[in-house]
């Protein structure tokens, strides 16, 4: 009698169990769409030596043929990764919305696997902006709140920008992705950092790193242990001379290695500069973080191409050092490098420069 209730009873229980895996599935936080994944990624520390450049997000978009041959310049130059980045906007530095503006919306996932198809690394790198910055003279590092209640709205609006681009790096097979950039007036909230971290992870299964705003801010932040590169933009004025010698340039970086080191040694890995430029301007080595907006000086490709060169002479050969994404390269360049007084070394003496200092790598 018992084992034929036992017969009985059995596709009950069945039913029972194949609706509770249903439901327990439903909801699960992992939302990746079906078939979304295009490619395989790991999450494996790169040991080559990443030699990258940002593109900058303007028209042409991330999806023309020009930034396809544009790419292609790249990798037969030598280059093995580059850097896209998508814009969050924000209304002002205080704002908690963080929201995709009509002209930030690209089809990212197309322009990975663009870039992809022409052999080349991918590091989805978005960031933020405000007209303000132009406006008032804020940056990111303005970002900050003090009522737990900004805090949290901001976020929750934040990790949703940053899912939605942890979704484009997986569907389109981004080798790495940054969690944030530039933002030292939050990342002391480590809680949430970690808890974003790992909601990112739901969503992506490449490299993470955050870009911290200079060793200072690197140095401040204690989530480093869940990412899996350490990224830091560096813009240090290496001389406030007018005309320095290519020594007194390579001397420069003496202010700034002390810190790079240390923190590689501390964190027990290598660190590479996400962001590393120089405008094509008199005194190229001085403040090199200001905007040409900010800061008019005349047009001197010959000053950006000795930044370079030192910067190559001074950090290259370091131990510590796993990469660099010069800061930047356009789709559409400017119509004349003699005038131009960009960040960009396209069509000038920089961007020779650049590629040999990146073979002898």
């Amino acid at each position: 009698m018992n084992h034929v209730r036992t017969i009985l009873i059995t596709p009950f229980l069945c039913a029972c169990l194949a609706l509770t895996i249903m439901l327990v599935g439903a909801c699960q936080t992992d939302v990746r769409v079906p078939g979304e994944r295009q490619h395989e990624l790991t999450r494996t520390t790169p040991t080559v030596f990443m030699k990258g450049v940002n593109i900058a997000d303007n028209f042409p978009d991330y999806t023309s043929p020009q930034c396809v041959m544009l790419t292609r310049e790249l990798r037969d130059s030598g280059l093995n990764w580059v850097a896209i980045t998508p814009c969050g906007s924000i209304s002002s530095p205080t704002s908690t919305d963080v929201y995709w503006s009509s002209w930030a919306s690209r089809d990212y996932k197309n322009a990975i696997q663009l870039a992809r198809a022409e052999s080349m690394n991918v590091f989805l790198k978005p960031y933020l902006f405000s007209g303000d910055f132009f406006r008032n003279g804020t940056w990111t590092g303005s970002i900050r709140f003090e009522d737990s209640a900004d805090i949290e709205r901001w976020f929750e609006s934040y990790t949703s920008f940053i899912v939605d681009n942890a979704r484009f790096a997986e569907a389109g097979g981004a080798e790495m992705l940054a969690v944030g950039m530039e933002l030292p007036g939050m990342t002391f909230h480590t809680s949430k950092w970690r808890r974003l971290i790992d909601t990112v992870r739901n969503h992506y299964s490449g490299l993470l790193t955050y870009c911290a705003h200079g060793a200072s801010e690197a140095a401040r932040i204690e989530f480093w242990d869940e990412l899996d590169v350490v990224c830091v933009n560096v813009y240090p004025t290496l001389s406030e001379q007018h005309d320095p010698h290519d020594s007194v340039l390579v001397e420069g970086w003496e202010a700034v290695l002390p810190e790079l080191r240390s923190l590689s040694n501390t964190l027990n890995k290598q660190i590479v500069l996400s962001e590393l430029g120089f405008r094509s301007v008199e005194r190229a080595a001085y403040k090199p973080w200001e905007w040409a907006e900010h800061s008019d000086r005349t047009a001197n490709a010959e000053a950006q191409r000795r930044a370079y060169a030192a910067t190559a002479t001074a950090l290259y050969d370091e131990s510590w050092l796993g990469g660099v994404f010069w800061w930047k390269v356009f789709t559409s360049p400017p119509p004349d490098p003699h005038t131009d007084v960009s960040f960009t070394p396209q069509n000038k003496p920089a961007f020779e420069q650049m590629i040999r200092d990146f073979r002898r790598r």
